[in-house]
C-alpha cells in the first residue's frame, strides 16, 4: 500500500530537500495588488511548484502554483488550465480560483515564461495523505462522501457547453478542503477537445494520439480506449468514468485494480473484486465503471443516481463534511477584498464578492466588468449571481454610484439596483440578427467611453445572459474603438485570457472587423449604395429530409430588423433538392441597404407542424448576416463556407465540410443618403487608449500582453 502512495505523497508534501533549496521560498510578490510572501513548497512536479503563500496584509495563506512556460506549446496548455479553472470556479467541490498573473520570459532570468497561479488552500491536506496513513479502508459514510462530492464536480464538468473532461482523475487530485470538502484540483491535462479514431486513420494518427494521451494521463488511470487506439473507440468524457471506478475501487479495496499499468488487463477490464462484503454496495458502480466499451460505461449521472441511493438508504447526507479530520480554519477568505485589478502582470482574474464567493464577474480591465445576467426568484436556486449579492459586491467596489449597467439580454431588468444607471439594449436579441447592427455597436461604444470619461471612477458592468459571445462583442467593440486594439484578434484574446473563451459567431467576428476598419486612420467608411441580392446558390445540397437525401429550402431576407422577403410557399409547391443534384439556387432578386441578414430553411409537413394555408413549418439550415457598405462595388459574388455562417450545426448528417453558399450581388453606382448620419460622421470624440484603464502601468501591461506587434 505504501508504494502505491509514496510518488503521490511526495507531491504533495514535497521531498524534504526541496522546501529548503527552492530560491522561490522567501520572496515578496504583487499579484491583483495583493502582496504575497512565499513560505514553503509544498508539490513539486517537472514545469510547476506549488507554494503556500501568505497575504502579508491579512495573514491570510493561499496555494500560489508556479508554472513555466518554455515553448508556444507550454503556453497555450497553461492559458488553457487558466481557463479552464477560471470558467469552473464557484463550483463547492472543485478547487476555488482567486487569481492568475503572467511574465514574459523577456522578463524572467531563466528565460521562460512564467505564469503564478493563486487558489484557495485547501488545509485539510489531500486524499492521498490519508490513505497512506491507513492500514484500512474508510467506512461506508466516508467514502460515500468522498466519491459522491468527487462525482459532483466531474457532473459539473461534463454539463459545461462544450464538455469539460478533466482526463487525469486520481485519488492524487483530491484536496481536503478547511471545511472538510472533497476539492477536485490539477485541471492542467483537462480539454474540451473529443478524438474519434476510425478505420481511415493512419498509423501515424494513431502514433500521435497515443503520445499526447501519454503526456497527459497517469497509466494506471487510462481507460482502455486511450491505451490501445486502435479499437476506434472515441476518446472523450468516458475516460473520466473509468477513473472514477479507480478511485472508488481503491478507496475499498486499498489497492489500485490497475497498479501495474498493464495494457491487456486494462483492455479487457480484468480485474477482480476481494470478497469483501462490507462494500458490496459499490460493486455495481465499479462494475459499470470498468466497461471495456466505453459506449456500455456508466455516464456521470448514472454514477451519481447510485451513489445518491447508497447514502439515502442508510441516512447520509452525501454533501456534508467528511469525518475523520479535524476542522482547520482558513481557505479562500477574502482574497479580493478592497482589491483593483491593476497588476502589472495580471493575465486574468475573478473578482469575489464580500458576500459571497461563487458571483461569476470578470474585470477585463480594471474599468470594464463583465457578467452573467443577475439570476431573482426561482432562477437563483440553479443560476449563480443572484441579484442582491451582485449589487452588495458592485455597492461595495464601487461606491456612490460609480457604475454603469449595459443590459444586453433583451429581457427586463431588476429593479434592485435603485437609481444606478441602466442601459437596456436588445443587441440582437429575440429577432434573427446575431449580430448587433453596427450603428448600434459604434453608437454603445461610443456611449461607454463617454461615460468612462466621464469620471475616472466610473466603471461600466456590461452582460447578456451567459456572459460570453454577445458581451465580448460589445467588449472587444469598445477595445476597438477606443484604441487599445486594432484587430478583433487582440481584442478577443484579451477577453479570453481575462473571462473566457467567447465563441463568437462568425456574423459578430465579421462586425468587429467592420468597426475596426471604421475607427482605423485613415478610416474606411461603409457606403450607402443599394445592393440587389440576386440569387443564392447553395453546394453541396445539405441533407435535412428524414431519410437524409436532400433539402426543400426556402429564405427569409431581413434589412435592418425588418422581414422584407420570404420565399416560403404551400408545402406541395416548393422544390424537393435531392444530393445527387450537386446544387440548388434560389432567387432573391431584394434590394438592400445596411444591415441585412439571409435565413435558411429546410421545410418540413409534420404531424402537428402545418400551419395555417398548408405551409411547412421551418428547420433552420443555417444564417448569414453582412453590412452591404463593406461590399465593394466591383463585386459581383460573396463565398460563405461553414466557419462564414451562423447557427450552422457541426453534424456530418446535414453538411458535407465542403458545404459553402455563394451570394450574388449587384452595387448599384449611386448613394443612398440615410434617414440619419451615421454615428462615425457625427463622433467628434477624442479617443485614446488610456480611458479604459486606472493607471498608466495597467494600460501598458495590457498591451504588452495582448496587443500584436
Amino acid at each position: 500500500m505504501s508504494d502505491l502512495f509514496k510518488s503521490a505523497f511526495d507531491y504533495f508534501s514535497g521531498p524534504a530537500n526541496v522546501q529548503s533549496e527552492n530560491s522561490f521560498v522567501g520572496q515578496l510578490i504583487e499579484i491583483s495588488n495583493v502582496k504575497l510572501k512565499i513560505k514553503k513548497v509544498i508539490a513539486e512536479g517537472g514545469f510547476a511548484v506549488v507554494f503556500v503563500a501568505q497575504d502579508i496584509s491579512t495573514g491570510k495563506d493561499y496555494a500560489l502554483k508556479r508554472l513555466l512556460a518554455a515553448d508556444e506549446e507550454s503556453k497555450r496548455n497553461i492559458i488553457q488550465e487558466i481557463n479552464i479553472l477560471k470558467k469552473l470556479a464557484g463550483h463547492p467541490n472543485i478547487i476555488q480560483y482567486l487569481s492568475a498573473s503572467v511574465i514574459d520570459k523577456a522578463q524572467t532570468q531563466h528565460g521562460q515564461t512564467e505564469f503564478l497561479l493563486v487558489t484557495e488552500l485547501c488545509t485539510g491536506g489531500s486524499l492521498v495523505n490519508l490513505l497512506q496513513a491507513r492500514t484500512s479502508a474508510f467506512d461506508l459514510e466516508t467514502i460515500t462522501k468522498i466519491f459522491y462530492q468527487t462525482c459532483l464536480a466531474v457532473s459539473y464538468m461534463h454539463s459545461q457547453q462544450p464538455k469539460i473532461i478533466h482526463r487525469d482523475l486520481k485519488i492524487d487530485n483530491l484536496l481536503i478542503s478547511s471545511e472538510n470538502i472533497i476539492k477536485l484540483c490539477d485541471f492542467g491535462s483537462a480539454t474540451c477537445e473529443l478524438f474519434n479514431p476510425d478505420i481511415s486513420w493512419s498509423a501515424n494518427q494513431h502514433s500521435s494520439l497515443e503520445e499526447n494521451l501519454a503526456r497527459f494521463t497517469t497509466p494506471m488511470y487510462r481507460a482502455p480506449e486511450m491505451v490501445d487506439t486502435w479499437n476506434n473507440y472515441s476518446i472523450g468524457p468516458p475516460v473520466d468514468i473509468w477513473a472514477l471506478g479507480c478511485i472508488l475501487y481503491t478507496m475499498c479495496f486499498m489497492k489500485h485494480p490497475f497498479e501495474d499499468a498493464a495494457k491487456l488487463r486494462i483492455l479487457n477490464a480484468s480485474y477482480s473484486i476481494p470478497p469483501d462484503p462490507k462494500f458490496f454496495c459499490f460493486h455495481e458502480i465499479i462494475r459499470g465503471c470498468f466497461q471495456a466499451n466505453p459506449h456500455d460505461r456508466f455516464t456521470i449521472s448514472d454514477v451519481l443516481e447510485r451513489v445518491a441511493a447508497i447514502a439515502e438508504s442508510n441516512g447520509f447526507n452525501p454533501k456534508t463534511a467528511i469525518g475523520l479530520f479535524s476542522s482547520i480554519k482558513g481557505g479562500a477568505g477574502s482574497f479580493f477584498k478592497n482589491l483593483k485589478d491593476t497588476s502589472s502582470k495580471v493575465m486574468a482574474t475573478v473578482q469575489q464578492s464580500i458576500a459571497r464567493t461563487d458571483l461569476d464577474i470578470s474585470y477585463i480591465t480594471s474599468r470594464i466588468v463583465v457578467m452573467p445576467f443577475p439570476s431573482d426568484g426561482i432562477e437563483s436556486a440553479y443560476r449563480v449571481n443572484y441579484v442582491e449579492d451582485v449589487k452588495v459586491f458592485l455597492d461595495t467596489r464601487h461606491p456612490n454610484n460609480k457604475y454603469s449597467i449595459y443590459n444586453l439580454s433583451g429581457r427586463a431588468y431588476h429593479s434592485k439596483f435603485g437609481t444606478i444607471r441602466v442601459i437596456n439594449c436588445k443587441f440582437g436579441y429575440p429577432d434573427h440578427f446575431k449580430a448587433p447592427l453596427l450603428n448600434s455597436l459604434y453608437q454603445l461604444s461610443e456611449d461607454i467611453y463617454e461615460y468612462l470619461v466621464g469620471d475616472s471612477r466610473n466603471v461600466v458592468v456590461i452582460h447578456c445572459m451567459d456572459g460570453k459571445a454577445t458581451s465580448a462583442t460589445l467588449v472587444c467593440g469598445l477595445l476597438i474603438y477606443s484604441g487599445v486594439c486594432e484587430v478583433p484578434e487582440d481584442a478577443l484574446q484579451m477577453f479570453a485570457v481575462k473571462r473566457m473563451p467567447p465563441n463568437l459567431r462568425a456574423s459578430e467576428l465579421r462586425y468587429l472587423y467592420y468597426l475596426a476598419e471604421i475607427v482605423k486612420n485613415p478610416p474606411n467608411y461603409p457606403h450607402y449604395k443599394p445592393v440587389t441580392l440576386v440569387s443564392l446558390q447553395m453546394f453541396p445540397i445539405p441533407a435535412f429530409t428524414k431519410v437524409r437525401d436532400g433539402c426543400r429550402p426556402y429564405l427569409e431576407v431581413y434589412s435592418e430588423n425588418r422581414c422584407i422577403l420570404s420565399t416560403l410557399q404551400d408545402y406541395e409547391q416548393m422544390k424537393l433538392y435531392n444530393i445527387t443534384e450537386g446544387k440548388c439556387l434560389l432567387t432573391i432578386n431584394a434590394t438592400v441597404c445596411g444591415d441585412v441578414c439571409v435565413v435558411l430553411y429546410h421545410a418540413r409537413n409534420i404531424l402537428g407542424g402545418v400551419m395555417t394555408q398548408g405551409k411547412a413549418t421551418g428547420i433552420k439550415i443555417c444564417q448569414l448576416q453582412l453590412h452591404t457598405g463593406f461590399i465593394p462595388e466591383e463585386e459581383t459574388t460573396i463565398t460563405f463556407t461553414k466557419s462564414d455562417l451562423d447557427e450552422i450545426t457541426e453534424s456530418p448528417d446535414h453538411f458535407q465540410e465542403s458545404f459553402r453558399i455563394v451570394l450574388s450581388v449587384f452595387v448599384s453606382d449611386t448613394e443612398r443618403k440615410p434617414s440619419q448620419p451615421a454615428p462615425w460622421l457625427t463622433d467628434k470624440t477624442n479617443r485614446i487608449p488610456d480611458t479604459l484603464f486606472s493607471t498608466q502601468l495597467e494600460k501598458d501591461e495590457a498591451v504588452d500582453n495582448f496587443v500584436s506587434k
